[in-house]
């Protein structure tokens, strides 16, 4: 599968959350791609050339559209407002990093160290506990913020984590205005699959 990597990025954001400008992607030549772009549209227009740009511009600016209507939306209305960031992103993010079950992580942090609330954009970060065992994994966005996480264990603390066969669970992670909503639940059964070399 082909995987994009980010060389520049030349964006501004709009009042809206909107990127405009452009950015490099490096694969067998320097093709410049709008900065609101992902791996997936990238490659349905550039490679495949499954959709026209037009196509593509319009869809992006209706998401635009639904994401403000959303981005106020209560609590009761969290998994619909997720689903329109998360929309692609994990299946591309599996496929690239070694596939289902085999999961290459991009960077392994340790200890005491903190996973980052910002880095670099569709990369996976495991984080190990003192004993050396995966205790985390993030998934992070086309933004370069944690979408989704994987916890190995229940924290110690059964009666809140009441979960998998031994507290393993999901965070799916929502932002609005810059600030983070987190809700938990059980893994998929396809998110146990792909992610079973560390559950």
């Amino acid at each position: 599968m082909i995987k994009i990597t980010i060389v520049a990025t030349f964006d501004t954001p709009t009042s809206k959350g909107r990127k405009t400008g452009e950015r490099f992607a490096r694969e067998t030549n320097r093709e410049r791609a709008p900065a609101d772009m992902n791996y997936r549209e990238w490659k349905a227009v550039y490679i495949d050339k499954s959709k026209p740009f037009d196509a593509w511009r319009a869809e992006k600016d209706a998401q635009y559209k639904a994401d403000s209507l959303t981005s106020t939306a209560s609590r009761g209305n969290f998994d619909k407002t997720f689903d329109l960031q998360r929309f692609g992103t994990y299946e591309e993010q599996v496929a690239s990093h070694g596939g289902s079950g085999n999961i290459k992580p991009d960077r392994v942090i340790g200890g005491h160290e903190r996973t980052p609330s910002k880095t670099e954009p569709l990369i996976i970060i495991d984080h190990k506990d003192y004993k050396g065992t995966i205790d985390k994994r993030i998934y992070y966005n086309d933004t370069g913020q944690p979408y989704f996480e994987i916890n190995t264990t229940n924290h110690g603390n059964a009666k809140n984590h009441p979960y998998g066969k031994k507290g393993e669970h999901a965070h799916d992670i929502n932002w609005a205005d810059g600030k983070a909503q987190r809700s938990t639940r059980e893994l998929t059964t396809q998110e146990r699959e792909d992610n079973g070399d560390i559950l």
